[in-house]
């Protein structure tokens, strides 16, 4: 096993064992699963969530192949990941109600 992962149309993530695979749809592949900026007292706020296409794990348990982070000013202050789309999409929306809770003063 590779650690290499694709999604596929129903947003699942399937494990691939051909690299070159991997990386042809890597390379095209919108790996998106939420993305919002905002501007509060004056510094910028960005949460992204993205599907990593690699095992990020590295250990006993399911598989971390989707990474939220959360930057203030390209300084990043918070990051998590998960293992399904559907995890993925709930933690985008909590770590955006994060910062508008946290950081809108």
């Amino acid at each position: 096993m590779t650690g290499t992962y694709i999604l596929n149309k129903k947003k699942d993530a399937i494990p691939i064992n051909d690299t070159d695979e991997w990386a042809e749809w890597f390379a095209t592949a919108d790996r998106h699963v939420g993305i919002n900026r905002k501007v509060l007292n004056g510094k910028e706020y960005y949460v992204s969530t993205v599907f990593l296409g690699l095992d990020r794990q590295h250990g006993d348990g399911p598989p971390l192949l989707f990474e939220t982070m959360v930057f203030e000013d390209n300084k990043e202050i918070f990051q998590d990941r998960c293992s399904t789309y559907e995890e993925a999409e709930e933690m985008h929306i909590e770590a955006a109600r994060m910062v508008m809770k946290e950081y809108d003063t």
